[in-house]
């Protein structure tokens, strides 16, 4: 049978666990990404499936190389830029049209700092194939494919968010 003592020290002992945890800058990200009925059209002029790669970036400059690098070069996994310092495998979410997919990242480490997000286009329009924010920007973002372009539509009228 477990003495007061015992039980004092496990409870202590988790307490410390969670509250360095919390304080450790860990955090989960949730978000959308709207597919709109005109997304990505095809040859046909049909919307189509578009799929999008959500990389988490650590620093202003990576954020920066990330928004002006060659496609190719960060569609890959792992990012192919030496420019582009990213946490983990990025992610991938295939967003059909008219619908909305929902993103959750978890256990985001404090270092990185951006979000980028990077859709793969039939036709895609350079500079609007991708969207980077801030972290603590991401979760009041409302993400959306339109055409050939992904846009945050809480940012500038719908716009943007392409700056870091």
């Amino acid at each position: 049978m477990p003495t007061n003592f015992k039980i004092a020290r496990l409870v202590l002992t988790a307490g410390i666990a969670i509250a360095l945890t919390a304080c450790s800058g860990i955090k989960t990200f949730e978000f959308p990404i709207h597919g709109l009925a005109d997304q990505n059209p095809n040859s046909e002029g049909k919307p189509s499936n578009v799929q999008v790669r959500v990389l988490q970036i650590c620093g202003q400059t990576s954020a920066e190389a990330f928004r002006d690098a060659v496609f190719s070069s960060v569609w890959r996994s792992p990012v192919q830029s030496e420019d582009v310092d990213v946490v983990g495998k990025s992610r991938k979410v295939n967003v059909r049209p008219g619908t909305t997919a929902e993103v959750r990242l978890e256990k985001v480490p404090a270092r990185v700092t951006h979000i980028g997000l990077l859709a793969l286009f039939e036709n895609p329009q350079a500079g609007k194939d991708r969207i980077v924010l801030p972290k603590g920007e991401v979760e009041d973002a409302d993400f959306a494919l339109r055409g050939y372009t992904i846009v945050d539509r809480n940012a500038d009228g719908g716009a943007g968010g392409q700056q870091p």
